[in-house]
C-alpha cells in the first residue's frame, strides 16, 4: 500500500457516483469486479453492482482465440494484447496507464471492423 494514496472507502465513494448509470470497459472484467466487492467486503462497506462490459472477452473474440479443447476462448492479457496489436505501453499494471491501454485497444478493434466493414460494401 503506498502511504500518500487514499483509503479504498474514499476511492469507492468516488468511483460509485461515477458509474452510476454508466457501463465501465473493463480489460479483465470477472477479475477487477471481485476485487471491488473483496475490497468492499473487506471495509464493511455496501458493494452495488454496477454495468461492466469486458474487452478481454472481446479482444479474445476479435482475434479468434478459441480453444476446441475448452469450448470457449482464451484469454490474452492486456500486455500481449497491447503487444499483439502494436500498441505502446506506459507502464503496466498501473491503473491510469492501463486504462490508456484498454482505451488504445478498443480503439484498434474499432478500427479494424470499421475497414472490414467498408471493405465489405466496396465488394
Amino acid at each position: 500500500m503506498v502511504a500518500d494514496a487514499p483509503s479504498w472507502p474514499e476511492v469507492w465513494a468516488q468511483v460509485q457516483k461515477l458509474l452510476t448509470g454508466k457501463t465501465m470497459l473493463i480489460y479483465n472484467a470477472d477479475f477487477d469486479t471481485r476485487m471491488i466487492r473483496n475490497n468492499c467486503k473487506r471495509h464493511n462497506l455496501s458493494y452495488i453492482p454496477f454495468e461492466s462490459f469486458c474487452v478481454m472477452q472481446t479482444y479474445a473474440e476479435f482475434v479468434g482465440s478459441y480453444s476446441k479443447d475448452q469450448r470457449d476462448f482464451t484469454w490474452v492479457g492486456l500486455v500481449d494484447a497491447a503487444y499483439d496489436q502494436d500498441i505502446q505501453i506506459i507502464g503496466s499494471h498501473r491503473a491510469k496507464a492501463d486504462c490508456i491501454t484498454c482505451a488504445r485497444i478498443i480503439n484498434r478493434i474499432v478500427a479494424k471492423r470499421r475497414v472490414e466493414v467498408e471493405s465489405a460494401k466496396t465488394s
